[in-house]
């Protein structure tokens, strides 16, 4: 019996040590995979954009990162890209700084860079090529619904197609006053720009790519000859039917969609066609609506806002701009 205890002694060191090796690894694996970054001190360099009309009022928000220098912001074009005569951005601090002009922007890409009235306090965050694997740990920085400075974090799915660029795609949730805001790799590094969403997931425009658009559109165009130029602009106004047969993906302002409420489920309303055979989502906020009893099943029905063509059908995130009884074709 001794004899067998002897021979069989080697084994249990050799369990154990097999034992560590499993435990270490999988402990290294989990934290080199975890968020390392300090985000509270990344807010400091992550804004919300206000657009204001010409009386100062603030009537809608976006986000932005402090980049480059101490007084310039990267957002998403389509946050600009308003009728709207001025622009402020709010700092973690609470304190505001109003935009002074556009230094560059590519509508394409989805990129433009601000330049604010005066320097700021917070630390200009370096843009950096994103080099992950599916399944790494990211969060966002951003302002959903004017709501300052939200952490999301999710983990890196890999890079989607989209038009002329690529576009980083995460399971970090964000929502409408999101785009512009900065999406970040475990460890705090700047390597998107968040600009669309759908249900479970974010895409961000390569944060890298804002060097080019420095590089080659450069426009230095002061906010008030920007906003004259908007006033010049149409909108593209189309049908249900047309949205849901073009590829195309568009943001505020550049389209006004008609159609027939079809149903109302909670804050989503159903719209129709003209023949009613197919529909688009529309998502609103129903606080915004003056009159509720105008949602009634069959009455024509006109919104503006951001549109993603989805696999199976197109979303929208919008406000109600008219109901009538009758459709008025344009």
């Amino acid at each position: 019996m001794e004899n067998t205890n002897k021979k069989y002694s080697w084994l249990l060191p050799v369990i154990i040590l097999i034992c560590l090796n499993i435990i270490c690894g999988w402990f290294l694996n989990y934290y080199n995979n975890r968020i390392h970054a300090d985000i509270e001190k990344l807010k400091e360099s992550v804004v919300l954009i206000n657009s204001c009309d010409r009386y100062g009022a603030r009537t809608a928000s976006g986000s932005g990162v402090i980049s480059y220098t101490n007084n310039e912001v990267i957002t998403c074009y389509h946050v600009i890209n308003q009728d709207k005569p001025g622009f402020e951005v709010l700092l973690n601090d609470g304190s505001t700084v109003k935009v002074k002009s556009i230094v560059a922007y590519n509508v394409e890409l989805d990129l433009a860079v601000l330049s604010l009235e005066k320097e700021v306090e917070a630390k200009p965050l370096a843009v950096t090529a994103c080099r992950m694997k599916p399944g790494d740990e990211v969060f966002t920085i951003s302002s959903p619904s004017g709501e300052l400075n939200i952490v999301s974090k999710g983990t890196y799915e890999g890079i989607t197609e989209h038009e002329s660029t690529g576009l980083i795609t995460t399971t970090a949730k964000v929502s409408p006053g999101s785009s512009g805001g900065a999406l970040f790799d475990k460890n705090g590094n700047l390597i998107g720009i968040i600009s669309r969403f759908s249900i479970d997931k974010s895409h961000a425009v390569p944060a890298i790519k804002t060097d080019d658009i420095l590089q080659e559109n450069r426009v230095d165009c002061e906010m008030k000859e920007f906003y004259n130029a908007r006033k010049k602009y149409e909108p593209i106004i189309i049908s249900v039917e047309e949205l849901l047969n073009t590829s195309q993906e568009y943001h505020a302002k550049d389209v006004i969609v008609y159609g027939f409420i079809q149903k109302i489920d909670g804050q989503t309303i159903y719209i129709t066609s003209n023949t009613g055979e197919t529909d688009v989502i529309l998502t609103v906020n129903i606080g915004d609506i003056t009159d509720i009893a105008d949602l009634e099943q069959g009455r024509a029905v006109y919104a503006t806002g951001l549109f993603l063509n989805a696999t199976e059908r197109p979303i929208l995130y919008a406000r109600i701009l008219e109901i009538k009884d009758e459709l008025e074709v344009y």
